[in-house]
């Protein structure tokens, strides 16, 4: 044995792979080749404690040497554990080992750089999803980051254990009529062999959580979901979209935004047994980081923990060219942007500043919307829309205070006015079109400037918000004063005819306001009250009348109702001021008068009738009966 290829055969070191699931080893010799298996239940230290932790560990090494047909000592042990990412764990366990004398080279660390090295990269992010989760990762320099892994009740965001508990409560919350009918119930009981909910929560609330148990159930929803169920469906994706957040941070942390190709080795029974799954937190991330290389690896992290103790033996089998395992996504040129936008020649400002805008970007959760069916399209919307309501919610006090303005100028004679265009422009001129019907406000206290004028209101007039003198001529021509307020809608932020507008009211005196859904840094020139909001990337890329245009609808409600109820054109919660110019405004004229009055339908007939139709007068002209 002269050559150093035959001495490295005889060098023989241990790789563990502890997990909340299973333990596994793995003797290999110094060329790599795998020897010898063993594997044994959870050594989790947060789950299952250090002496147990220990036990499991012994148990698969005890049968990886028995098959390899050696004996211990072997030259070097390391050990790969989930749940060992303090130092005084990894201390206190090593210590336990090296007593055991299995090896005489022990060393510890978390499961997540196992999975480095069998991915055969020395540098990059892993993403582990079984019974718990964690993303990890480590630059040229050797700076380590990591998200989650804080265990079941702190953390472990799209884990198996996240999405089975998810399940359960859910079935619970049925149970409980909290919510809409779910096949998880069902399935709930099943899975345990218990005849009710009493005796699921007796099995599964206990003070020591039955972590395998719940995580166990996670297949339960995966299966709903295909199954169509809507809060399977919901789970799962939340749990996708968590892992893909985990996986985004770090690589913010380590590689930044500029670093293009990171590589990403994803590995645990929650992705490996639902490749679906994976290939969506991959898709979710990709929207984000394009040209990352993410595979998920088929190679035990037992391996890879091998892999380690060869290296800290002098002998790096790490840093192939491709790491080890099933590629999940084309190749994508050096030359494509984060939004896989070819960018081969310089592209101008506008295209870049563009690119920036979040309203713009790709929805993750949308990437495979041209496959999707009509079903899962609208459920997709729909949970899009959901999160509308609290991306507006921290500009409340901005829109308070644009409301007080409106109050202040409508009080002393002046006027409100919108300006947009495209959709943001007719969702003004539909705001300031219900005014009159709604608050019976004369038709020019709220009025409505769309670029392209009225035609754009029923056929798109696009060109039509890059004219900027045109945005003056129309607020001219509109008579904007000194006395008035003018708003301005804009879904981006920067469409210039709104901007040219904000500008020219401001320097005519006239109080100025900006809707628009991409956070700003500052607000424009001529903006006294900026009102933006995140409303995130559309399930169609870039169609702003969307969760964009949902959002603006949503602010301009606002702002008018709140304005005319402070300006008395509301009593109670009642529209005591509406116009009954139909059939259907009569009758609501008539129930307003009714309830107001606390009188019957004869008695509202005959004082709208003393009135003319008014409802204020008829409302006091009953107060004014003895």
């Amino acid at each position: 044995m002269n050559s150093q290829a035959e001495q490295a055969k005889t060098i023989y070191v241990l790789g563990v792979d502890g997990g909340g699931a299973h333990t596994r080893a793995c003797v290999m010799d110094g060329a790599g080749r795998e020897l010898g298996h063993g594997a044994a239940e959870s050594s989790n230290l947060r789950a299952v404690g250090l002496e147990a932790a220990c036990a499991q560990i012994h148990a698969a090494i005890h049968d990886a040497i028995a098959a390899a047909k050696l004996s211990a000592p072997l030259d070097a042990m390391h050990c790969a554990l989930s749940g060992a990412g303090r130092l005084a764990d990894a201390v206190e366990i090593r210590a336990l080992l090296e007593d055991s004398r299995l090896a005489h080279r022990v060393s510890v660390g978390h499961d997540a750089e196992g999975l480095l090295a069998a991915a055969s990269v020395r540098t990059g992010i892993v993403l582990i999803a079984g019974t718990g989760s964690i993303a990890w990762g480590m630059d040229e320099n050797g700076e380590q980051s990591r998200v989650d892994g804080w265990g079941s009740l702190l953390g472990d965001a799209g884990s198996g254990f996240a999405i089975g508990l998810a399940g359960i409560c859910a079935a619970l919350k049925m149970f409980d009529h909290r919510k809409a009918e779910t096949s998880l119930l069902q399935a709930a009981l099943q899975f345990y062999a218990v005849a009710d909910p009493s005796e699921l929560v007796a099995l599964l609330a206990t003070p020591n959580i039955p972590r395998g148990k719940i995580a166990a159930f996670a297949r339960e929803v995966f299966a709903a979901a295909e199954a169509e169920d809507t809060d399977a469906i919901e789970i799962i994706e939340r749990a996708a979209q968590e892992l893909a957040d985990m996986l985004s941070a770090v690589r913010r942390r380590l590689f930044g935004e500029g670093m293009r190709g990171v590589r990403i080795a994803a590995s645990g029974g929650l992705l490996t047994h639902h490749p679906e799954f994976w290939e969506d937190v991959r898709t979710r991330h990709a929207a984000l980081f394009p040209a990352d290389e993410a595979r998920l690896i088929t190679t035990g992290i037992e391996l890879g923990a091998a892999r380690l103790a060869l290296h800290g033996m002098g002998i790096d089998l790490m840093d192939t060219e491709q790491p080890a395992g099933t590629s999940v996504r084309p190749d994508i040129t050096d030359s494509s942007d984060e939004s896989g936008i070819q960018t081969a020649a310089p592209p101008n400002a506008l295209f870049e500043q563009l690119g920036q805008l979040a309203t713009e970007r790709r929805n993750p959760a949308s990437m495979r919307l041209d496959r999707m069916s009509a079903l899962e399209i609208v459920r997709l919307m729909n949970r899009e829309d959901a999160g509308i309501a609290s991306a507006v919610k921290p500009a409340l006090p901005r829109i308070a205070e644009a409301v007080d303005r409106i109050v202040e100028r409508l009080h002393q004679g002046g006027r409100l006015f919108y300006i947009g265009a495209g959709t943001s422009g007719r969702l003004a001129m539909l705001d300031a079109a219900e005014c009159p019907p709604t608050f019976s406000a004369p038709t020019e206290q709220v009025q409505g400037v769309i670029a392209g004028g009225e035609a754009a209101l029923t056929v798109s007039q696009e060109g039509a918000e890059d004219d900027e003198d045109a945005a003056v001529q129309d607020l001219q021509e509109s008579g904007l004063n000194a006395g008035d307020m003018l708003v301005g809608l804009t879904a981006s932020g920067r469409t210039p005819y709104v901007l040219s507008g904000l500008r020219h009211a401001h320097a005519l005196g006239a109080a100025t306001a900006m809707i628009c859904c991409n956070r700003l840094t500052d607000a424009p020139d001529g903006v006294e009250i900026l009102i933006d909001i995140e409303t995130g990337p559309e399930v169609l890329t870039g169609s702003s009348r969307l969760k964009a245009g949902t959002a603006q609808k949503m602010i301009l409600n606002m702002l008018t109702t709140a304005a005319f109820t402070r300006l008395g054109k509301v009593y109670e919660n009642l529209m005591v001021d509406l116009q009954p110019s139909c059939g259907k405004l009569v009758e609501r004229s008539r129930r307003v008068v009714m309830q107001a009055a606390r009188c019957d339908y004869a008695a509202a007939v005959w004082l709208l009738e003393q009135t003319n139709g008014d409802v204020k007068a008829a409302i006091l002209l009953h107060q004014k009966q003895p």
